[in-house]
């Protein structure tokens, strides 16, 4: 396999997963709505309703984000980010022993809390690996340097 059809693979695995997520959450909004409501971190539970509309919409713009090839870069460090908070979340509420809502729907809803951890946590690295093959570092590594003075004062 050759790096960019790896690539390529990760991104619509990506594209994928938020799509998928996306529009479940638009299509059964009440649901999600409630879902949120029923938090147990008072922060999602007092904004479900914001939230409900902003997470969907959110994760369609990081669709559009890497579909583009000019705001890839973009869109998988906004996937990253999410998929990473979403992973923080569901690993802070495993650890509290809280009872977490699930609000998982279509291919989702099998996995119990601790594999939607480790799912969410190899899609996590999936989004890290694709920032690191998308991203050009220098070949010359002494040219990361060349500004070190602005950096230490």
């Amino acid at each position: 396999m050759s790096e960019k059809q790896l690539k390529e693979g990760i991104i619509a695995l990506l594209v994928s997963l938020f799509a998928y997520t996306g529009v479940s959450a638009l299509l059964d909004h009440t649901s999600f709505r409630n879902h949120l409501i029923l938090s147990p971190w008072p922060l999602l539970s007092r904004t479900a309703a914001y939230l409900a509309w902003i997470l969907p919409l959110l994760e369609l713009s990081i669709v559009t984000l890497l579909i583009i090839p000019r705001t890839r870069i973009r869109g998988l460090w906004l996937s990253f980010i999410l998929m990473l908070a979403f992973t923080t979340y569901i690993a802070v509420f495993l650890l509290s022993g809280k009872q977490l809502p699930c609000n998982c729907s279509g291919v989702l809803p099998f996995m119990d809390w601790e594999w939607h951890l480790v799912f969410n946590i190899i899609f996590t690295m999936l989004g890290e690996a694709a920032l690191f093959l998308h991203i050009q570092f220098p070949t010359d590594r002494s040219s990361i340097f060349k500004h070190k003075k602005q950096y230490l004062k």
